[in-house]
C-alpha cells in the first residue's frame, strides 16, 4: 500500500508530507517505527498500519498510553477502518493520512491582492511611506498653527505615531506568526503607515470641506463612510496577510471591526456635543485664508441681509 502522511499544528496547518510504500506502517516514538513521532505523548510503538482480508487499510492501537483520537473526539478502540483525509491525534502528535487516489484542492490563483502585499514588504516603499508621513505632519502643523514650526513637537507627534504603527504592525505580525508561521512584519508596518497616512489625510479634507462649506451633516456622512471603507480594507489586506481566512470570510471580519471602531471613535464625540465649551466650536474649524475654496459674501450683501434682525420690533412692551 501507499499512503501519504502529514503532520499538522493543533489548527490543522500542514507542517510536512511523505510519502511511504510497504506492507503495513509502523508508528511511534521508537527510531525503528517507519513513521517516527517525536512528541513525548507518542508512546515507543503507538500504532500500526495494515491491510485485512477485505483489502482495507486498518489503524490498530498498539496498547499505547494515550490512545488514539479520530478528528477531535473520537477514540479509536483497538481497530479503526482508516479514513483517507482523516487528522489522527497519536497523543498530542496529529498526523493527517492520505490515500493516494485522495481527492486534492482546486488550485488557487495568485491575484492582484499577493502581487500588492509582496510590493509593501519593500524597504524602499516603506521608507517613502514614513518620509511622507513626517513631511505631511508638517504640513499639518503649519496649517493649524500660526507659529513658526516647532520641529521638536513635530518630531515627538510623528514618533508618538510611529510607535502605534509598529505596535498595530506587531500585533498582526503575531497572529501570522502564530496562524501562517510567517510574521511579516515589515509587510503590516508598511500598511499600516499607509492606512494611517492615508486617514490622515481624509480628515484634512474633511476639515476642509467642513470649513468651505460649514456644512457638519454631509462633511461627517462623507467623512464617515469614507473611513468605514478604508478600515474596512485595512483589516481585509492585514487578514489576508496573517492568516488563511477565505476572501469573504475576510470580508466578514473586516466589516465587523470596521463598524465597532467606528462607532467607539464617534462616541466621545457625542458625548463632547452636550458638554459646555469654553471657547466657540467654530474655531476648531478655523483655517488660513488661502484654504477658503469658495467666494464669500460681500459685505453690503452681508448687511441687507442681516439688516432684519436689527429692525424696530413692532412688539408693544405696554
Amino acid at each position: 500500500m501507499e499512503l501519504v502522511f502529514e503532520t499538522v499544528n493543533r489548527s490543522g496547518r500542514s507542517l510536512e508530507r511523505h510519502r511511504a510504500v510497504g506492507d503495513s506502517f509502523s508508528i511511534g516514538r521508537g527510531f525503528d517505527n517507519d513513521i517516527i513521532l517525536s512528541d513525548e505523548t507518542v508512546s515507543p510503538h503507538h500504532a500500526t498500519l495494515r491491510i485485512n482480508d477485505a483489502g482495507q487499510v486498518l489503524i490498530v492501537d498498539l496498547d499505547s498510553l494515550n490512545g488514539i483520537r479520530c478528528g477531535r473526539a473520537n477514540q479509536v478502540e483497538t481497530a479503526h477502518l482508516l479514513r483517507s483525509g482523516e487528522v489522527y491525534s497519536f497523543g498530542r502528535a496529529k498526523v493527517r493520512i492520505y490515500n493516494l487516489d485522495h481527492p486534492m484542492e482546486p488550485t488557487v490563483l495568485i491575484g492582484g491582492t499577493d502581487s500588492l502585499t509582496n510590493a509593501l514588504g519593500s524597504t524602499i516603499l516603506l521608507s517613502i511611506v514614513l518620509a511622507i508621513a513626517f513631511a505631511f505632519a508638517a504640513i499639518q502643523q503649519w496649517l493649524n498653527t500660526y507659529t513658526a514650526i516647532v520641529w521638536q513637537e513635530l518630531a515627538t507627534g510623528v514618533f508618538g505615531v510611529v510607535t502605534v504603527g509598529i505596535l498595530i504592525a506587531a500585533f498582526w505580525a503575531i497572529v501570522g506568526r502564530i496562524v501562517k508561521h510567517e510574521g511579516r512584519f515589515q509587510t503590516q508596518l508598511c500598511l499600516v503607515m499607509s492606512y494611517l497616512l492615508i486617514q490622515s489625510a481624509i480628515v484634512s479634507c474633511y476639515e476642509l470641506v467642513q470649513f468651505n462649506t460649514l456644512n457638519k451633516v454631509m462633511s461627517i456622512s462623507v467623512f464617515l463612510s469614507i473611513s468605514f471603507v478604508l478600515l474596512t480594507l485595512f483589516v481585509w489586506l492585514a487578514l489576508h496577510v496573517a492568516t488563511h481566512l477565505a476572501s469573504e470570510a475576510r470580508m466578514r471580519f473586516s466589516s465587523i471591526v470596521a463598524t465597532v471602531l467606528v462607532g467607539v471613535s464617534i462616541y466621545p464625540e457625542l458625548l463632547r456635543q452636550s458638554d459646555f465649551s469654553a471657547t466657540p466650536r467654530y474655531i476648531q474649524i478655523v483655517r488660513p485664508p488661502f484654504t477658503l475654496l469658495t467666494e464669500g459674501e460681500e459685505t453690503n450683501d452681508f448687511l441687507l441681509a442681516a439688516d432684519g434682525l436689527f429692525s424696530p420690533s413692532n412688539h408693544n412692551d405696554d
